[in-house]
């Protein structure tokens, strides 16, 4: 080939992919385009909210000159919630903690008066200062009502100990008295070690305790005041194991 139509030929190479990537790009654009307005299409009360935010937070920009104490506030607290509703989204998981679990709703809204909707928790008997503290105290009484509103069908609570001595503990008799005579409670007693080994044998593995809201959701606690919420694909495994 002459030299000079190979650079010919060189050159309509060059305008050819040059020519696709620009298309390329441009049907990119167009495409993000036509998303923008989807994903900010108010379509709900949660859309609604997002809007309101975008809107209050861009006045908040531009009644500052720099960022400040406002605006590091905010953009940390969107970030926090940014990340808790990909991991929901992509993991089936929520992520809960003390300041939640005051708010009482988001636990508590999983359960409907359905027959399903019974209520399996564990308590550790070390962790009575806990239990019987102010935060758990006032979990306990709304988990209460619902009972009484039959929301919630029963509350099925495992009780573990390490020594006799937490059998021993007022507060651990006054609890097993409760669920003995109120009206949709039941509890059982078992030994810790007794019980991480049963969990093994379900092949259940949790850092500290765990318990069923009724047939959908599962709670593990990751330590004394964090709590995960997880949907499970495993319930029927766990509420066979619960059964025993």
């Amino acid at each position: 080939m002459p030299r000079s139509e190979a650079i010919l030929f060189a050159i309509l190479i060059w305008i050819l992919l040059t020519s696709s990537e620009a298309l390329y790009k441009i049907n990119e654009d167009t495409e993000a385009e036509k998303r923008e307005p989807v994903l900010w299409n108010i379509q709900n009360e949660f859309d609604t909210r997002l809007s309101n935010i975008r809107e209050a937070h861009r006045k908040i920009l531009s009644d500052r000159i720099t960022p400040d104490l406002f605006c590091s506030f905010f953009t940390e607290r969107v970030a926090e919630l940014e990340k808790s509703i990909v991991e929901a989204a992509n993991e089936g998981k929520l992520r809960l903690d003390r300041s939640h679990v005051i708010s009482f709703n988001v636990p508590l809204s999983t359960f409907n008066g359905e027959p399903k909707d019974i209520f399996r928790a564990i308590h550790l008997l070390e962790d009575n200062d806990r239990f019987f503290g102010i935060y758990a105290k006032e979990y306990f009484y709304r988990v209460y009502d619902h009972v009484k509103e039959k929301k919630i069908k029963a509350v099925k609570r495992l009780m573990l100990y390490r020594n006799e001595v937490e059998l021993q503990d007022p507060r651990s008799s006054k609890l097993m008295r409760f669920h003995s005579v109120t009206p949709g409670y039941s509890y059982k007693v078992m030994d810790e070690d007794s019980f991480r080994s049963l969990v093994r044998d379900y092949r259940l593995e949790f850092k500290r305790d765990f318990g069923i809201y009724g047939n959908k959701y599962m709670y593990m606690a990751q330590n004394a005041s964090t709590v995960t919420a997880v949907k499970t694909s495993r319930r029927k495994r766990l509420n066979k194991w619960w059964q025993r």
